[in-house]
């Protein structure tokens, strides 16, 4: 793959991995983050005082890891196509579960969090859901239409920014 095809496929593909891996890696750095989301929801979203308080840390869990195992199958099918087949599902499913070791191993040094194993067992379900979900969402044209198009587009732009600098 030429070098400009790679800078493409990492900012398409690869960064918004990493940035929602370190966003999630921060959250789980804060002592209280349910409050710090209530703070947030209220001051710029409009979103009422207690919906986040109120919700489950499981379903958060699931929510949180769905979305990182989304990115992380979009992230793989990409890069390998169909070489790895179903092995991309399966390498998907240990790379978020290591996140997720590692993300409760963390925790464990944070003060008023704890470490569960139930919260990993929701990490790991959330991966699949995620795999699951961007396999159905291929099947809707929109989203295939975006995931051809979106290469080109931002090579088309690369291109023409390189071309006035």
């Amino acid at each position: 793959m030429p070098h400009n095809q790679r800078s493409v496929a990492f900012i398409c593909y690869w960064l918004p991995l990493f940035v929602y891996a370190g966003t999630v890696a921060f959250i789980s750095s804060l002592s209280m983050p349910k409050m710090h989301f209530e703070t947030f929801a209220q001051d710029y979203l409009s979103i009422s005082v207690g919906f986040f308080t109120k919700m489950n840390d499981k379903l958060v869990h699931l929510i949180e890891y769905t979305i990182l195992g989304l990115l992380t199958y979009r992230a793989i099918r990409f890069s390998w196509g169909t070489q790895l087949g179903p092995l991309a599902a399966c390498l998907t499913v240990f790379v978020v579960a290591l996140f997720g070791c590692t993300d409760e191993f963390h925790q464990w040094f944070i003060p008023l969090r704890s470490t569960e194993v139930l919260d990993l067992m929701a990490d790991i379900v959330g991966s699949v859901v995620g795999i699951a979900l961007w396999e159905w969402g291929r099947t809707l044209p929109a989203i295939r239409l975006l995931e051809e198009q979106l290469p080109c587009k931002l090579q088309l732009i690369k291109s023409f920014a390189a071309s006035k600098f």
